[in-house]
């Protein structure tokens, strides 16, 4: 959810701008039906970024990562692609994410074992209800979603994250992302599992404000030779 990154902002300078995407069905958009297709959340997502001045950079965790993919692609073919994409605990756009449906058992144990959910709230039934069906949700976007047969790659850099203790997405599953980009890639795997950032909020952000600051500099020379500026008021999303 969206609350999740609302301390986010805090790790960077003023300059950036941090805009968290709210997935319907939860926080303030909780009475609207969850989103089934990936598609129904990544359309809308492009148009609305695409309207963003300066230099853009995309963050998507666990299904957000195939979210920002298809973000980040339907951008460049705008003519607005992105600056740089960051995939967070999730295998590569072009990898395999079929998946058997869980059960209710199953998806509070994943809950538990990836650190999702404080186990005393998951006792709470009602809370617990809303939590399923949010995960039931985002399972079922991740087992219809398909890269499709034409080969996209992105030409913005990609720079993968991950736990070393993710049980759901081990560290050698992030290399894919490399595949997907014609530019540079690199791949971080820091300790913690798949909410890895709770405790390397440091380490994470040192990374990705490197990595930013790396781009928005070759910008500046781009705009010393073209003489066209893309504007002043960097952007950084989820």
């Amino acid at each position: 959810m969206a609350q999740a990154y609302a301390n986010w902002a805090d790790w960077f300078s003023d300059d950036i701008r941090l805009v968290a995407a709210q997935y319907p069905g939860r926080g303030q958009r909780f009475s609207e039906e969850h989103a089934t297709d990936l598609n129904d959340l990544a359309g809308p997502l492009a148009a609305v970024l695409a309207r963003e001045p300066g230099p853009l950079f995309v963050f998507g965790h666990s299904l957000g990562g195939l979210v920002g993919f298809e973000v980040c692609w339907r951008l460049q073919r705008m003519g607005r692609g992105p600056d740089g994409f960051f995939p967070s605990a999730t295998p590569a756009a072009h990898q395999s994410h079929s998946l058997r449906a869980p059960s209710e058992a199953e998806l509070v144990a994943q809950l538990l074992d990836r650190g999702g959910m404080d186990r005393v709230a998951l006792e709470d039934p009602d809370l617990l209800d809303l939590v399923l069906r949010a995960c039931l949700a985002d399972w079922a976007m991740t087992a219809s979603y398909r890269y499709g047969a034409e080969r996209r790659v992105l030409e913005c850099p990609i720079v993968a994250f991950g736990g070393a203790e993710d049980s759901a997405v081990p560290g050698a599953l992030l290399g894919g992302w490399a595949e997907l980009t014609a530019g540079p890639s690199e791949t971080h795997v820091l300790d913690g599992g798949h909410f890895y950032f709770d405790g390397q909020m440091a380490a994470l952000t040192g990374h990705l404000r490197r990595h930013m600051r790396a781009q928005r500099h070759e910008e500046d020379h781009d705009i010393e030779d073209n003489e066209q500026p893309r504007g002043h008021s960097p952007s950084y999303a989820e």
